[in-house]
Formats: structure tokens, C-alpha cells, sequence
């Protein structure tokens, strides 16, 4: 079956302005696109049903509907978390499983993230993260351990962090408080959330840099970004790890400590040296996490 996802993005460059416009509304409005009519979908995209119409027959599709059908199919096939696990399992038909085979693919996406990450961003992420006035770190439902590691090792480093990790409404509560010298850090995986898409928006409106750690390249969503580290996770519509992310995430704290240099150790050393005033003192051993 044809991707009809995959298809917009792979073509994405070609289309002309009005036509990237309609593919923007699908590729970060999926479920509502599914479920729209195209009366609604015109609407909202601020086009005519007509151009819609085209634009499915101009990816092969004999009108909408049948584009939509595809589009239905691929939705539950790619992001239904029991279909994701099955393809997962599926990759590895006709050899055992075993830790080893499992690892290596691990590996082999790690070695692919080291020609998709540039220097250029990389280096400029932890430029902007040194010099920010506080870094909004958002890792909603699955993506809370990663927005947790940096938040808790770059409080370390003595950056202001403020760790945005409760979706939907509750997204909003943290972000009354940005101001000029702000920066962002978002984690986002799979499809564009919702949330996401409320975060970049909030932080756009108030001119605060978006750095997007990601394994999709969606043009609606990067256009809007400072930086985007893009790092493939394993085959499309598959269940991952969060291997690749986490490795990007050491690397930046890395970085940042390389930067700050300085100030990063005389942090750490105040640490240790509270550690030694205190907790040793009035908490019998100290046996405690590093």
C-alpha cells in the first residue's frame, strides 16, 4: 500500500506554495484530516475543496475520498502502538531474536545520527543554551526521561531549567512566565503532537528559539525552529527506543559543560561540597545517586 504520509514528504520540496500549504494541514492535522469533511478541511486551510481534490490526484489518488482511505489505513497502521510493535517484531522475521541483533540495530541508527546531526546545529544549540536566560525543556508522556535527563543535569551545570512535562492544558501553565533571552528545547517523536504544536506556537509568539530534537522532518513544524536535531530511531510506523535521542542529549550536556567550563565545575563543586556539610553528616553513609 502506498504511504501517502511518507509520499507528501518525500515530494513536499516540489509543490508548488498553494500546495505545501494543503500538505502543512495534513501532515500536522492527521486525525482531523481522517475525520473532516472536505467542507471543514477547505475551511480551515483557507482553499477551495477543488485544490484539495487536486492536490490527492496529483499523488495518484483517483479523487479525496480515496486519499483519505489511504491516509485512514496508514494512521492506524504507523501510529497504532500495537501495530508499532508488531512491524518492530516483523523486522526481525527469518533470524532469532537475541540481544545482539537487537543491539546492533541500535547501533546501526546511532552511526546514522552521526551524519544527520550537524555541526552547525549542534554547536548552536549549546550556544544558545549557555547564554539563555532560562531553557523551557518540554518532554510530554513518553518523552518525559529525556526532558528529566537534561532538565536535572543542566540544573547541575547552573542553567536555569524549567522542565515542561504534563500535556494538554496544563502545557500552558509554565509558559506565562517567558521573557526576553528565553530558549526552548522540545522532544518530539513519531508524528507532530498537539502539544508540540501548542509549545512552538506559545514560543514563536514570544520570539523565544525553538531547538526540535525529532525523527521526523515535518516543514511545517522545523520552519519554525532555530535548530532541529533529526536523528532516525528505525523504520517508519516501528516501535523504538529511546536510544538515538538519549545519545544526541548526552552529547549537548557534554557541550554545555565544555562551555561553561568554569562555571559548570565550580556548580558541581558546590554540590559535593553541600554533600559533605550535609547529607554525609545527617544522613548516615551517604550511599546515593550520582
Amino acid at each position: 500500500m502506498k504511504d501517502c504520509y511518507q509520499e507528501i514528504q518525500n515530494r513536499y520540496d516540489s509543490f508548488p506554495r498553494q500546495q505545501k500549504k494543503i500538505a502543512d494541514f495534513i501532515l500536522t492535522n492527521v486525525s482531523e484530516v481522517i475525520y473532516y469533511p472536505l467542507s471543514r478541511i477547505a475551511e480551515e486551510i483557507d482553499v477551495s475543496k477543488a485544490s484539495i481534490v487536486r492536490f490527492a490526484k496529483n499523488l495518484g489518488f483517483r479523487g479525496f475520498p480515496e486519499f483519505r482511505e489511504n491516509l485512514f489505513s496508514n494512521y492506524k497502521e504507523i501510529f497504532s502502538p500495537g501495530n508499532r510493535v508488531r512491524n518492530l517484531i516483523d523486522d526481525f522475521k527469518g533470524e532469532e531474536l537475541t540481544y545482539k541483533s537487537i543491539t546492533e540495530q541500535e547501533i546501526y541508527y546511532l552511526m546514522k545520527s552521526v551524519n544527520t546531526v550537524d555541526d552547525n546545529s549542534y554547536h548552536g544549540t549549546i550556544n544558545l543554551i549557555c547564554n539563555a536566560r532560562r531553557v523551557h525543556v518540554m518532554g510530554v508522556g513518553p518523552n518525559e526521561m529525556l526532558g528529566r535527563h537534561l532538565s536535572f543535569r543542566l540544573n547541575r551545570f547552573g542553567v536555569d531549567v524549567m522542565l515542561h512535562r504534563e500535556g494538554g492544558i496544563h502545557l500552558l501553565e509554565g509558559m506565562v512566565s517567558l521573557k526576553e533571552g528565553d530558549v526552548a528545547v522540545a522532544y518530539n517523536f513519531n508524528r507532530i503532537s498537539d502539544d508540540l504544536k501548542m509549545f512552538t506556537s506559545v514560543m514563536k509568539r514570544n520570539r523565544v528559539p525553538i531547538i526540535l530534537v525529532t525523527d521526523i522532518l515535518t516543514p511545517a513544524i522545523i520552519k519554525d525552529c532555530e535548530y532541529v536535531l533529526f536523528g532516525e530511531r528505525g523504520p517508519h510506523g516501528a516501535f523504538h527506543s529511546p536510544l538515538v535521542p538519549m545519545a544526541i542529549t548526552n552529547a549537548l550536556l557534554i557541550g554545555v559543560a565544555k562551555k561553561l567550563e568554569t562555571d559548570a565545575y565550580q556548580k558541581l563543586d558546590l554540590l559535593e561540597q553541600y554533600r559533605q556539610d550535609y547529607y554525609f553528616n545527617y544522613c548516615g553513609d551517604g550511599n546515593n545517586e550520582n
